[in-house]
């Protein structure tokens, strides 16, 4: 979708995710997997089944972009690791939606508030479109390379 037809959503929340939210988070994952290969997972049944066992085991921590139609048009895994460190495991929005500075703000805000004090994303090397995701996440504060190995690519959330 071009630009001028994308939709700009002016009031949003970021709101703990429910239960209810899973089916649409999945259809948000499922969107992402087919227009940029975001996991190396290439059976669709078999996709579908680790990001729905990703989000409910994770739902504690993780979130939903919500409109002031209490739609959601985007997701937020927090996988935790350890008491201290958490793994930025998904991150899928709506692509007819147009990412705004008050959504990266907005993240921002909520990732400093986490008990974490380390979040990270890896990325895998082979996903369509990785230099723009890479670039998307620097947007979203994700800027200290931590590691790098032939599949993936793993950046530091910098908390302000």
């Amino acid at each position: 979708m071009s630009p001028e037809n994308k939709i700009k959503i002016d009031t949003f929340t970021i709101d703990k995710m429910k239960q209810s939210d899973v089916s649409e988070a999945l259809r948000l994952a499922i969107i992402a997997q087919s227009s940029f290969g975001i996991s190396d997972t290439k059976s669709p049944s078999l996709f579908l089944n680790q990001t729905q066992t990703l989000i409910l085991k994770n739902i504690e921590y993780s979130f939903v972009y919500r409109s002031n139609l209490n739609k959601v048009f985007g997701v937020l895994i927090i996988k935790p690791q350890t008491n201290i460190s958490a793994e930025f495991a998904l991150f899928v929005s709506d692509p007819n939606v147009v990412q705004t500075d008050e959504m990266y703000q907005a993240f921002i805000n909520l990732a400093n508030s986490l008990k974490f004090k380390t979040l990270f994303a890896k990325v895998y090397k082979k996903r369509k479109k990785f230099e723009p995701y890479v670039r998307l996440l620097s947007v979203y504060g994700f800027t200290e390379i931590l590691n790098e190995d032939e599949d993936f690519l793993t950046i530091g959330f910098k908390k302000t």
